[in-house]
């Protein structure tokens, strides 16, 4: 039996029917195990990407403050 060609990830369903001595549940079972080991990884990706972002962004306003203290200081320093 000939496959129609596609761009399916490796996660898919395969296209062939699955042999006599594979249940096609155990296809599924297979396939929800790799579906969930594949979600708690990118939900693991997700904190820690999360994580640096606040991390940024905690930094970006400090620079900010430091930057307007350095340009008060400035300012202040032509006046006198």
């Amino acid at each position: 039996m000939t496959t129609p060609q596609s761009d399916h990830t490796q996660l898919d369903l395969p296209l062939q029917y699955p042999s006599n001595d594979t249940p096609i549940e155990d296809t599924y079972k297979q396939r929800y195990k790799s579906l969930k080991e594949r979600y708690r990884y990118i939900k693991r990706q997700n904190e820690m990407l999360a994580d640096e972002c606040q991390a940024a962004l905690a930094k970006l306003n400090r620079l900010k403050i430091q930057k307007n203290l350095l340009l008060d200081d400035i300012i202040r320093a032509e006046q006198a």
